[in-house]
């Protein structure tokens, strides 16, 4: 097995026992803060889009996201999660009219004239993403749109500790890592109103920090914590590496912008 699908495993396994962790997250109960999270994470690109088309996610989660673009009455809505989490994900979705979930990954997602596919937050954790983005360009009509987020490499120096850290959260038990998390997530939230306080915008974060992070329940914080530590592949991209994967995917017309200085968000047509 190569060491590729190896990591792809341990990435799918690794969620799998977050997802399990942290089941007591009703996506539908989080609401304003969920939906918040979804705008800012495309950019420019207006949900209202979604309206009456066919729309799917790559790498549904426990349906955040999903949740979100259903606000938007696609004509139809397609989840594709191959971890465990697939379970919750249907206890999620499961008063959702027009949406059909699979539990499978992109490497198989094989859907066909779609409107609009979207993945967030999900391809930065898979180690070898083209046959994902590959799959995604196959699925669209002509003209319609692949609308991703990833993780940036802008904050390098984060970046640098974050690889360092991760290396030995890896190794550390759910249990504990949780415990970590949660005197982590903590210390971020003082650091945060302090910023706020002393109007210190220069610092660290500040964007991710006062905005996504803040606006999250005490709950969801540690959740978020949890998440940067625990996931067993991450890839902080620069604008040209994630053009160029996207582009060597097939598409040719990739427009990328800058979220809040620590992410990507990029919007491919057909």
């Amino acid at each position: 097995m190569s060491e590729k699908i190896t990591g792809r495993l341990r990435s799918i396994n690794t969620f799998s026992n977050q997802w399990s962790r942290f089941n007591q997250l009703h996506i539908p109960a989080v609401g304003t803060t969920a939906d918040n999270s979804f705008r800012r994470y495309l950019g420019s690109f207006d949900p209202e889009n979604l309206r009456d088309c066919r729309v799917a996610e790559i790498g549904a989660g426990v349906g955040q996201s999903l949740f979100s673009m259903s606000r938007y009455a696609p004509r139809e809505l397609i989840g594709y999660e191959p971890s465990e989490g697939f379970s919750f994900l249907q206890r999620n979705m499961q008063d959702v009219a027009n949406c059909r979930l699979v539990k499978k990954g992109g490497h198989d997602f094989d859907e066909i004239e779609l409107d609009f596919v979207l993945s967030i937050g999900v391809i930065h954790h898979i180690p070898d993403p083209l046959r994902v983005v590959q799959n995604a360009y196959q699925s669209l009509r002509p003209g319609g749109k692949f609308v991703i987020w990833v993780y940036g490499n802008q904050l390098r120096r984060y970046v640098w500790l974050q690889k360092i850290a991760r290396k030995l959260t890896a190794r550390i038990n759910d249990s504990i890592l949780d415990c970590i998390s949660g005197i982590v997530a903590t210390v971020l939230t003082v650091y945060s109103q302090a910023c706020v306080r002393l109007g210190a915008r220069w610092a660290p974060m500040y964007s991710y920090l006062t905005s996504t992070f803040m606006e999250a329940s005490v709950e969801l914080r540690k959740i978020l914590v949890f998440d940067q530590l625990n996931p067993g592949w991450s890839e902080y991209y620069s604008e040209s590496q994630l053009r160029e994967l996207l582009m060597e995917g097939g598409f040719s017309s990739v427009v990328i912008e800058d979220v809040g200085g620590y992410s990507w968000t990029a919007m491919c047509t057909r």
